[in-house]
């Protein structure tokens, strides 16, 4: 048997059988070809896909991030009601306070400006001078205002420090 396909292969030219090793090449090429552009397209959807997992698994940690922040106002919200907290339970009074005290008064002032479960003090702002830090434009300007309430001096003898102090006391109604 292998003589008569060795006696069959003698008949055909070499023509033929380079035509033959041809065809298989350009088969073999086609077939190659084929298969690598398969690959690179899904080489290219294997890319998009870890992108898109690397996109989903940081949407997903923002948003655990937003439900942990949601859960703690949530709570904060739940302890702040527990404890009647509510504004329309608070009324609020503004001072506003500028004018020369003893520390007597200041830290009698001070002291008040403490906190408690019924009232506490929003400062917005607060400012001691002694008499030495208050330039001369300032002293002119408290003298002027001495005078035109009642004729005072703005350094009175029990005066030591100017205070300002700014803000709102909230009491429970």
């Amino acid at each position: 048997m292998v003589i008569k396909l060795f006696d069959l292969f003698k008949k055909f030219s070499v023509h033929a059988a380079c035509l033959a090793l041809a065809v298989i090449m350009l088969g073999g090429g086609l077939y190659f070809f084929n298969t690598y552009s398969r690959y690179t397209c899904l080489r290219d959807d294997f890319e998009r896909m870890q992108a898109r997992a690397k996109v989903v698994k940081q949407r997903a940690t923002e948003l655990n991030q937003k439900i942990k922040t949601i859960q703690r106002v949530e709570r904060f919200m739940e302890r702040v009601a527990e404890m009647e907290m509510r504004p329309e339970d608070w009324s609020s009074f503004n001072v506003n306070i500028q004018s020369w005290v003893s520390y007597k008064e200041l830290e009698k002032i001070v002291s008040q400006c403490a906190y408690d479960r019924q009232y506490y003090f929003v400062p917005i702002s607060f400012e001691v001078q002694t008499p030495e830090a208050v330039d001369e434009k300032d002293e002119q300007l408290q003298v002027s205002e001495a005078a035109a309430n009642q004729g005072d001096s703005s350094l009175s003898s029990g005066s030591d420090v100017h205070l300002v102090l700014n803000g709102a006391f909230m009491i429970r109604r």
